[in-house]
């Protein structure tokens, strides 16, 4: 199987942080950043481009207020955005589950919804 990235890394600091800086590279050739926290080795930043009114902008994702689950250390707060649009968002995370009991039920494809009926039809106004 042929790879479709190409990665560098480099130690650096960011936001007074040793971090790692790791460069993903596509096989189209679109660049992105993930900024890991030298020491604990978590996911600190992600920064990329996205395409914004048929323009390419920076944008950014903060990664914070990690806390175990089974194990595993998540990050229950998420910053994106980009500062060009002024377009944020903040994502909390209140709880995390793995691997909870699911039923079926909840993977069934739901019932097509009624098509809405035609609307009657308008008579014609009577000739003058």
């Amino acid at each position: 199987m042929a790879r479709c990235w190409t990665t560098k890394a480099k130690a650096t600091r960011s936001d007074d942080k040793d971090v790692w800086r790791l460069k993903l590279t596509t096989k189209n050739g679109d660049a992105r950043f993930y900024l890991f926290d030298a020491n604990s080795f978590l996911l600190l930043k992600w920064e990329g481009k996205r395409k914004y009114e048929s323009q390419e902008i920076p944008v950014e994702s903060r990664f914070s207020d990690y806390r175990e689950v089974g194990g595993v250390k998540f990050a229950f707060a998420i910053d994106s955005g980009s500062t060009p649009t002024e377009l944020t968002q903040k994502i909390r995370i209140e709880k995390i589950e793995l691997n909870p009991d699911l039923s079926d039920a909840e993977f069934v494809k739901p019932p097509t919804p009624p098509q809405p009926s035609a609307p009657a039809a308008t008579p014609a106004p009577p000739p003058a």
